[in-house]
């Protein structure tokens, strides 16, 4: 039984970074341009999912917005009250996916623009360290500014399908992440 569970895990890592390969293949391999910033494209959309998931949940079923001090104290308590609640209503939860997945890819590519339009006048060379200082920074941000993602201790993200248990969880999010590496794949 362990061995499936790491070949999952390992399988589902894969896929993640199989998106990040075929689109820098896609960049670097056919177009020969060289993307230093795919790291802050790739985790501008994760601190979106992240400081944003238990907080709109909460908003849209309570009424209520979580403050900073309350994110920050009692996250994992809010999230695994927000993951209970994803079960018990599983359509919420695939919209609350969804809706997090849309946002991710808003904030990816207006941290693109906010990237990309002053930096693209500069050489390649340039253009490259400028795009790996900005990935870096927004880490910094993330990783020392609490409030956003609760800084080194990282912050709990809940389970949109936590409605699926056990085994079946795992294979359902990694059929769902091989669908969107062949749908990376296929554009």
């Amino acid at each position: 039984m362990e061995i499936i569970r790491f070949v999952i895990d390992f399988l589902s890592f894969y896929t993640i970074y199989l998106m990040l390969s075929i689109s820098l293949n896609l960049e670097y391999g056919y177009a020969g341009i060289s993307n230093f910033g795919k790291v802050m494209f790739f985790a501008g959309g994760a601190f979106t999912a992240g400081a944003l998931a238990t907080r709109l949940t909460i908003l849209l079923t309570q009424g209520r917005w979580i403050g900073i001090e309350e994110f920050i104290n009692s996250d994992v308590i809010l999230g695994s009250n927000v993951s209970l609640f994803f079960a018990k209503n599983p359509l919420f939860g695939v919209f609350m996916f969804l809706f997090l997945l849309v946002l991710a890819m808003a904030v990816s590519a207006i941290l693109g623009y906010i990237a990309s339009y002053p930096a693209i006048r500069l050489r390649e060379d340039y253009l490259g360290m400028t795009l790996i200082v900005s990935g870096e920074l927004l880490r910094n941000i993330a990783k020392n500014y609490e409030p956003l993602v609760c800084g080194t201790f990282g912050v709990y993200v809940p389970n949109p399908f936590s409605w699926v248990s056990g085994l079946h969880r795992d294979l359902f999010l990694l059929s769902l992440l091989l669908a969107f590496s062949g749908g990376t794949w296929i554009v």
